[in-house]
């Protein structure tokens, strides 16, 4: 292979137009994928959790500030998002997974007391978080703002996917060996074969292109021919530094709806991280039941995930499609936190539904956050979805603090528990004006198609009279 060849192999990913048919979907697919991988080493300790207890000597306290030291961890590699801008996205993934693959699979199992744990975790923690900026915005990327709810949906598969599968097989390997090395064998060979399928496969658009903000498939051809004559010269803020970028980015509206989404986050976060501890500490499951019980959540999460994105695609509202998601936990919730030494259907059927509407305010919230992010600059789209990985990641650092004063440390209690799905609820209510402020769009699907034409068009016609493509 000559020096030209490996180059191309392995740093050379871009496309020189939008990807079409076959090729958009499995470049989707291969970005879904490479999340789902990417993201089980972050949930691999919930399901793991009660064993770590017992061979290392780790306390719920320990573990829930490990989760803070790691959340703080993962908001320092939303820094990359900012040089994703830049640099692309791509082969953040693609190195970001080999070293995240690498460390969880001969690193964490090595392994022996909680502080040897808990250094490899933040260590697999940055590795996985380089990578994982790179997902979302490709899948931004590739997508037209007709089709943005479910692809997010689907995007966000890689968390509900992941936690889902962790259950899965935790449920079955977990019943014949109390060694939790085996999990983190598993996460990461899966690591190291999405890096092999990356770095052959994966692609993304070039700057010229990822700048542009497409409404509709039928803008693309015309935003290519328009972008065909601009040049390989990055376009707008995305060559100045850093700090330019988020200054050009951040504004109230953007707080607010990332602080909305990092209060919705905490609830994802007491079910990823502290679930299983509530079912075997609470509900008195074995380590393989309460597993099995979050591969049922799980499961319906993903259904949720794309029903809901679906379905705001459809009406091309999002803000009322997340308020009925936040809804929908918050009645689940409660009847979740009445439960008392219930029947296995009583406490699945409400985890069942809180799953379901976690997924129905996720994928319209990030749909709009990412129309949101194209109407402010388009070339910094990145940018914008830094900004959200650092509040996204403090909602672990926000659990970890506090979890384990409400629920009880060392061993949780019931009224505890309660007490903190009391907390959960009005996080969850605190996200409907969050939103409504926050985020931009209608409520109306008529006015919001009628604006999704309007803006259609108006790339149309800047393309058409624009140097480029003019004569």
């Amino acid at each position: 292979m000559t020096k030209k060849n490996l180059r191309s192999v392995l740093l050379d990913r871009e496309l020189t137009a939008y990807p079409k048919g076959a090729q958009r979907w499995g470049l989707l697919l291969l970005v879904v994928a490479s999340g789902i991988c990417l993201t089980s080493l972050g949930l691999v300790a919930g399901s793991i959790a009660p064993l770590l207890f017992e061979e290392t000597g780790m306390t719920t306290d320990f573990y829930s500030y490990l989760l803070v030291v790691a959340g703080i961890v993962g908001a320092i590699t939303s820094y990359f998002s900012v040089l994703s801008d830049r640099i692309g996205r791509a082969n953040l993934i693609v190195y970001g997974a080999l070293a995240a693959g690498l460390i969880a699979t001969f690193g964490v199992p090595t392994a022996h007391t909680k502080w040897e744990f808990a250094v490899w975790y933040c260590v697999m923690g940055f590795a996985d978080g380089v990578s994982l900026v790179g997902t979302a915005t490709l899948m931004r990327d590739f997508t037209p703002q007709t089709g943005r709810a479910t692809a997010m949906g689907i995007n966000t598969l890689g968390t509900g996917a992941s936690a889902l599968l962790i259950s899965f097989f935790a449920g079955r390997l977990l019943k014949h060996t109390d060694d939790w090395r085996v999990m983190l064998h598993l996460t990461g060979g899966a690591c190291l074969a999405a890096f092999v399928a990356c770095l052959f496969l994966l692609r993304e658009l070039p700057p010229r292109l990822r700048a542009q903000v497409v409404a509709t498939a039928e803008d693309e051809h015309v935003l290519e021919k328009q972008a065909a004559g601009a040049g390989e010269e990055q376009p707008g803020l995305a060559q100045a530094p850093g700090i330019e970028k988020l200054r050009a980015v951040i504004n109230p509206r953007m707080i607010s709806a990332n602080l909305a989404i990092m209060f919705y986050l905490i609830v994802f976060v007491t079910a990823s991280g502290f679930l299983t501890l509530y079912n075997v500490e609470v509900q008195h499951l074995s380590v393989a039941e309460a597993n099995d019980l979050g591969t049922l959540y799980w499961a319906v999460n993903c259904v949720g995930l794309v029903l809901f994105g679906v379905l705001s695609d459809r009406l091309l509202v999002r803000k009322p499609i997340m308020f009925l998601g936040a809804g929908v936990v918050v009645i689940s919730m409660i009847f979740v936190m009445t439960a008392d030494n219930p029947g296995y259907w009583r406490l699945a059927i409400p985890l069942m539904f809180w799953s379901l509407g976690m997924g129905g305010g996720f994928a319209p919230w990030y749909a709009a956050y990412s129309e949101d992010s194209e109407a402010r600059n388009a070339s910094l789209v990145g940018t914008s979805f830094g900004v959200f990985g650092v509040f996204n990641r403090l909602s672990a650092v926000i659990a970890g603090l506090v979890i384990p004063h409400v629920i009880g440390s060392p061993i949780a209690t019931a009224h505890g528990w309660r007490i903190w799905f009391i907390v959960c609820i009005v996080m969850m209510v605190l996200f409907i004006p969050l939103c409504a402020y926050g985020l931009g769009g209608h409520y109306s699907p008529r006015k919001a198609r009628s604006a999704l034409l309007a803006r259609s068009a108006a790339a149309r016609t800047a393309a058409q009279t624009s140097p480029a493509t003019a004569g």
